[in-house]
């Protein structure tokens, strides 16, 4: 939890020595990452394995416990299509299991001597772990942020120089006139595929210089809350292909005038005043956010965040 390279080089792995895998992913309800949401991950990572979801709580089968090996071998089999020839895994208990199971065991990195990573420092920073999380896990950890309340002229070169700070991309903002609905409606859809064919590339966080609440003044959303929304659906627009492009944080600059905070509040994008326009005092805002963000996630006790978004002390791979 979550899913990440070094799972991946496990499930290789296994791919290289038998032709036949099956992988368990397990969960329960109250883990912040949802498993479902995992189990989409993975299926999509990983389309020539068999993918099993076990939800079901073994409270007796905690690891270290006496017959936990048992207990999951008990659990596994009722899954499988036949008796397993080999267990793969990269902890020490798998000896004990892959015994239980009456198969084989193959250790594959339990030093974790060719993939250094694990869920538990994901967790702890999964801005510096970046590249070891699943490509198809990635927009779940990214942090979208707009600015609202910049000049056409300052916008794409301020949004463009926060891009280069976090690694990250800039998204032009919908701009349209407020009161054509056509025009929104464009506006929208270009912004939702810009973003959806940069996200693949943004580390962490996706600068935006603006987003559909701020540039049309809540319009665009308006304008299909009444009778006829498209799919009855308010929202419909605001997707695009790689999920909602809604932002999870608005940096409020000091040129914004009125700003409506319970709009923002309503579609759960949080706004952030600023007093200065400066790349400086965002900057730290948005990674002042970030670390929070993580801390409240995975119950976290607070530590500090690097220049490069990793740990100190910890290398930002």
């Amino acid at each position: 939890m979550p899913p990440h390279s070094g799972h991946e080089y496990l499930i290789r792995y296994a791919l290289g020595y038998c032709r036949d895998v099956t992988v368990f992913l397990c969960s329960l309800p109250d883990e912040p990452i949802p498993g479902e949401l995992r189990h989409a991950w993975m299926t999509e990572s990983f389309p020539d394995v068999r993918i099993v979801h076990i939800t079901d709580a073994i409270p007796e089968a905690r690891r270290g416990e006496p017959g936990a090996p048992e207990l999951w071998a008990e659990a596994v089999s009722a899954y499988l299509r036949e008796p397993p020839e080999f267990v793969f895994a990269s902890e020490k208990y798998g000896s004990d299991f892959a015994a239980a199971l009456g198969a084989e065991f193959v250790d594959v990195d339990t030093s974790r001597s060719h993939v250094p990573v694990s869920g538990s420092r994901i967790r702890s920073d999964p801005c510096g772990s970046w590249d070891h999380l699943l490509a198809s896990s990635r927009p779940w950890f990214t942090t979208r942020v707009s600015l609202a309340g910049l000049s056409r002229e300052r916008a794409p070169h301020l949004s463009a120089e926060l891009a280069r700070r976090f690694q990250t991309v800039a998204v032009p903002g919908p701009m349209a006139p407020s009161g054509d609905r056509r025009q929104l409606e464009r506006a929208i859809r270009v912004h939702a595929a810009i973003y959806s064919a940069l996200l693949p590339r943004a580390r962490c966080v996706v600068i935006s210089d603006s987003d559909p609440i701020a540039a049309t003044g809540g319009a665009a959303l308006d304008s299909f809350s009444g009778d006829d929304p498209p799919n009855d659906d308010p929202n419909a627009l605001l997707s695009g292909a790689a999920g909602p492009i809604l932002p999870d944080l608005v940096i409020v600059l000091p040129e914004s005038g009125k700003i409506d905070f319970v709009r923002y509040d309503q579609y759960r994008c949080l706004p952030i005043p600023v007093v200065d326009e400066g790349a400086d005092e965002i900057e730290q805002a948005i990674r002042d956010h970030v670390r929070k963000r993580w801390l409240a996630s995975f119950r976290l006790g607070p530590y500090s965040v690097g220049q490069n978004g990793a740990s100190p002390g910890q290398e930002n791979r």
